[in-house]
C-alpha cells in the first residue's frame, strides 16, 4: 500500500512542477507586439521598455524647473520629447505615454500660475473658449494618477500648523527613467525613417 501511495504522490509532485513550468514560460515570454492590430483597443497597455532598474533619487528643491524664469520654458519642454507622442504598430499610431501626460499636466499647470500671476487667465465656465478647461482636466489627472499609485512613503512632519511641515528632502528608489527616453528617442527615430 505504502508503494501506492508513493507513486501517486510521486505523479502528483510531477505534474506540480509540470505546471509550474508551464506557468514560468507563460508569465516571462516576450509580449505579443507582433499580435496587435492596433485598431480601436486592440494595442498593448504599456510601452514595451527594457526592464528598468531601480536607482537612487535624492528628492529636493531645485533651481530648475521655475513658473518663468528664461530657461523654464526650455527645461519644461525637454520633459516630453515630442509632445510625449510615439508611433506604434504598422500604421504608426500615435499614442502619449502616461508619464509624459503627467509632465505635460504638471507644465500646464505652471503656465496656469503664470496666467494667474499676471492676470490673463480666462476663468469663464464654457468649456469650449475657456483656457480652465485644461487646467481643470491636468489638476484630475494628476489627482488620479497620485491616487493610482499610493506612495506610501513616510516624509518627517516638522510642525502641524507651519506652512511647510513636511520634510520631502530624502532618498527615494526609483525606477531608473532613462530607459523610458532611450526607448522613445528608439521610437522617434524610428518612425522618422
Amino acid at each position: 500500500m505504502a508503494i501506492r501511495d508513493t507513486k501517486w504522490l510521486s505523479l502528483a509532485l510531477f505534474l506540480l512542477t509540470l505546471g509550474e513550468i508551464v506557468l514560468y514560460f507563460y508569465v516571462t515570454r516576450s509580449p505579443r507586439s507582433e499580435a496587435f492590430t492596433y485598431i480601436d483597443d486592440d494595442h498593448p497597455n504599456s510601452l514595451a521598455v527594457s526592464p528598468m532598474k531601480h536607482v537612487s533619487n535624492y528628492m529636493q528643491n531645485t533651481v530648475h524647473y521655475q513658473l518663468s524664469t528664461p530657461e523654464a520654458e526650455m527645461e519644461w519642454e525637454l520633459l516630453s520629447p515630442r509632445e510625449g507622442i510615439v508611433h506604434l504598430g504598422p500604421h504608426r499610431r500615435p499614442f502619449m505615454l502616461s508619464m509624459f501626460h503627467q509632465l505635460r499636466c504638471l507644465d500646464v499647470i505652471r503656465h496656469a500660475i503664470v496666467r494667474v500671476n499676471a492676470g490673463t487667465f480666462n476663468s469663464t465656465h464654457s468649456r469650449a473658449d475657456s483656457s480652465e478647461w485644461p487646467t481643470r482636466h491636468c489638476m484630475n489627472y494628476i489627482r488620479q494618477t497620485i491616487m493610482c499609485r499610493a506612495n506610501t512613503r513616510l516624509e518627517s512632519a516638522t510642525g502641524i500648523y507651519e506652512l511647510h511641515n513636511v520634510v520631502s528632502e530624502q532618498d527615494y528608489v526609483c525606477r531608473d527613467w532613462r530607459v523610458v527616453y532611450d526607448t522613445v528617442k528608439r521610437n522617434h527615430r524610428e518612425y522618422d525613417d
